[in-house]
Formats: C-alpha cells, structure tokens, sequence
C-alpha cells in the first residue's frame, strides 16, 4: 500500500484504510 496518499484523494485513502480495518 501506498505511505503517501494522493492530493487528488485524499479522503478516498482514509475510507480504504477503514474498510481494511473493519472484518471481511
């Protein structure tokens, strides 16, 4: 995964982050 989230999406990287964090 990528440290550094794009400008262009920057809230679309923290949903990523938590969908990972929640079980499936």
């Amino acid at each position: 995964m990528e440290p550094k989230p794009r400008k262009s999406d920057p809230q679309q990287f923290n949903v990523l982050q938590l969908v990972i964090s929640l079980p499936g």
